[in-house]
């Protein structure tokens, strides 16, 4: 069993909280994949003492987490690895997932959820061996479906245009907001070498709808058009039923009460 994890360091004080995590995921041997901005140095960036094998490499900042991650995928050899991990530095922004405010610094400690603690990893590869059907696994409250796209049906309708793109018939929308999880690295064989870093315009500016939101999307929906699921490392998938209902109608009033008060 070996695992490949991918880090795209755009915030390098952020290390020093990302490290612990990386660590954690040693319950195999790891190769860690380090993307780094214009600019960036590896220096001072050493796990010491650490069996993990590191790679660092410069890339232009091009599909802000999304960009470097597929260029390292494209560089991958799959059947060497049984999982892929895909981490980033995140700022904090203030959001609402899955109509549930979440403040910048809460939606960076959920995304890690998966991996804060050796323990945690070792329940998710067991739960992978156990259960076929998981194919990626994230925090609960992370696995969006496709309400959250009713926004954003270009995003929708170009992210399933990708999966046909790649010769597969899309299944569930599903997605980790903000992506970060660990996958089955098979999973992503079918887009390995079809998108490519200079795909991705270059980031100048926040934009509510690019290239790597369609990403964002892509990598969740490839794991439902292979008939795996997005689980939390209990094996529950996304939230659903009332308490999710409940939170859709709020959202929805309070942004109609919010607009109607913006336009007067």
């Amino acid at each position: 069993m070996r695992i490949a994890a991918h880090l795209h360091l755009y915030y390098r004080e952020q290390w020093e909280t990302l490290l612990p995590r990386i660590v954690n995921l040693a319950v195999c041997p790891l190769d860690l994949y380090v993307t780094l901005p214009p600019g960036g140095s590896p220096d001072g960036l050493m796990l010491p003492d650490s069996p993990i094998a590191t790679h660092f490499r410069v890339v232009e900042n091009r599909g802000y987490d999304l960009g470097p991650f597929v260029e390292t995928l494209n560089g991958l050899e799959l059947d060497n690895y049984d999982f892929l991990v895909k981490l980033h530095t995140k700022r904090t922004v203030n959001d609402w997932i899955n109509y549930r405010p979440l403040p910048g610094g809460h939606w960076r400690k959920l995304l890690l959820n998966f991996c804060a603690s050796r323990q945690r990893v070792e329940t998710v590869i067991n739960l992978f061996e156990r259960d076929p059907t998981a194919g990626m696994v994230a925090d609960r409250r992370l696995i969006v479906g496709q309400t959250d796209t009713e926004e954003r049906p270009e995003v929708l309708a170009q992210a399933r245009a990708e999966i046909e793109r790649f010769g597969l018939k899309p299944g569930a929308a599903e997605f980790v907001a903000g992506t970060m999880f660990i996958v089955r690295a098979r999973l992503f064989a079918p887009m390995r070498g079809k998108v490519r870093l200079t795909d991705f315009a270059p980031v100048v500016a926040r934009e509510p709808a690019t290239l790597a939101h369609v990403y964002e999307r892509v990598l969740g929906y490839l794991v439902g058009a292979q008939g795996l699921r997005i689980t939390d490392w209990r094996g529950r998938g996304a939230e659903s039923g009332w308490p999710v209902s409940v939170r859709r109608t709020l959202f929805h009033a309070l942004r109609g009460t919010f607009r109607a008060a913006k336009g007067k």
